[in-house]
């Protein structure tokens, strides 16, 4: 059976190889260890996939020397990119291997076996990446100020700082990526005294929009008229922030705690600039956009707002945001529906007469959500009546009156057969 798996992975036909990467995981690790280095880096991903799935099958203290030698093969990137893929899987069992395989010459597996420590948490890989800070290969020294943030260690931050404080600027980069990685309101003061530094402004956006912390919003917010800030990326980062990972449960009260922030802290100015610079925006960009112009309800970025309804990418950020606007945005919502094309007149509600404006009022303020109980009411009622069409005019205006008598749609409602068609007169005879 070992023969054929073999001129299976040696077949031409890419099907077969994968067939044979499959049929390896029924089989014993003798005979199927032979066969995975060949696998694994195989010039089809789909086989080196089922590969990695052998892999992950075997006894870890067999496969993990094997994927380490994969680690060597500078020919062969599909197998050093698959090893390194599989070890991470692996998980805490690769950590022993990794510490003894660091004393490598190798500068390119090193590098792989630096990176791999950041992807597996373990405290005892920091001794390991902080000796690593000081390596005269800068690439190698990058890669561990990488693997420190990810590891998400608060303890780690002297060691950033001590070295963001003697670093060029190719390593300062890495340090503020490792920043947002670890997250934290250390960090983030940290990248907020380093903002006003022109040249690392963009990236400290992205890490500050990264960690979720509505507490650097008015610090950005404030910076925005003082320096020379790139809005719509400061923009993006107010989108980021908002959207920022976490329960659900707490998703909600956050995202409120970032409207009451733009509310009380955004600088009137920057209104004008958001509606210059709209059109030219990208689509992140213009989410943190909508964000802010639905949480300051400011008329003039109304029709931004509403534009951004025919985007397919913003729809839902943009309906949000008009919600927020209330009725104030009725009137707009219904110039726009009515200049629209007759492409869409299919899903327009036709009401006879003079009412259709009132029927268009009851549109808008159903598709903002501004509707009250009695609405909600008013609108079982009105299937009530539409189901029987066989009541009189009287009939209907008496059940109605008797139900809501004060309210404005029931004399809507009772002023004329709109919601009941008529029926044709009995013949008495």
């Amino acid at each position: 059976m070992g023969e054929d798996w073999a001129r299976l992975a040696a077949s031409s036909d890419v099907e077969e190889r994968r067939k044979a990467a499959l049929s390896l995981l029924e089989e014993p690790s003798p005979a199927a260890l032979p066969l995975l280095p060949e696998l694994l880096g195989d010039a089809n991903w789909r086989v080196r996939k089922a590969a990695v799935e052998v892999a992950l099958a075997q006894p870890p203290n067999d496969v993990i020397p094997l994927l380490l030698e994969g680690l060597h093969d500078a020919e062969n990137a599909g197998r050093r990119n698959t090893s390194l893929e599989t070890l991470v899987k692996l998980g805490q069992a690769v950590l022993p291997y990794a510490y003894e395989a660091l004393v490598e010459e190798d500068p390119d597996v090193k590098l792989a076996l630096i990176l791999l420590l950041g992807e597996i948490p373990g405290k005892g890989s920091v001794p390991h990446l902080i000796y690593y800070l000081s390596h005269e290969n800068k690439n190698i020294v990058c890669a561990a100020i990488t693997s420190l943030g990810k590891l998400r260690d608060s303890g780690n931050l002297p060691v950033l700082f001590d070295l963001m404080a003697r670093g060029d600027d190719w390593v300062l980069f890495h340090i503020v990526d490792a920043l947002a990685d670890t997250g934290g309101p250390v960090g983030a003061q940290k990248l907020m005294e380093l903002y006003d530094t022109a040249r690392f402004q963009k990236a400290i956006l992205k890490a500050l929009g990264k960690m979720g912390d509505p507490a650097v919003i008015p610090f950005l917010l404030e910076r925005a008229l003082e320096s020379k800030t790139h809005i719509p990326e400061l923009m993006n980062t107010i989108g980021l922030i908002h959207n920022a990972s976490m329960p659900e449960a707490f998703l909600l009260r956050h995202q409120s705690e970032i409207a009451r922030i733009l509310r009380d802290h955004f600088p009137l100015p920057l209104i004008e600039k958001l509606e210059n610079i709209w059109p030219e925006s990208k689509i992140p960009e213009r989410r943190g956009m909508l964000l802010v112009a639905g949480s300051l309800t400011d008329l003039t970025l109304l029709p931004r707002v509403l534009d951004e309804l025919d985007n397919p990418y913003l729809q839902r950020d943009a309906f949000q945001a008009a919600s927020r606007y209330g009725s104030a945005a009725v009137p707009h919502l219904i110039r726009r529906l009515n200049a629209t094309s007759s492409s869409y007149s299919s899903w327009r509600p036709r009401v006879p007469g003079k009412r259709s404006s009132l029927s268009w009022l009851m549109l808008a303020r159903t598709t903002f959500k501004f509707i009250r109980r009695p609405w909600r009411r008013w609108g079982k009622w009105k299937t009530r009546v539409r189901s029987t069409s066989s009541w009189t005019r009287s009939a209907r205006k008496t059940l109605l009156t008797r139900k809501r008598p004060s309210h404005p749609f029931v004399r809507f409602a009772a002023a004329g057969p709109t919601y009941a068609s008529r029926q044709p007169p009995r013949d008495k005879a």
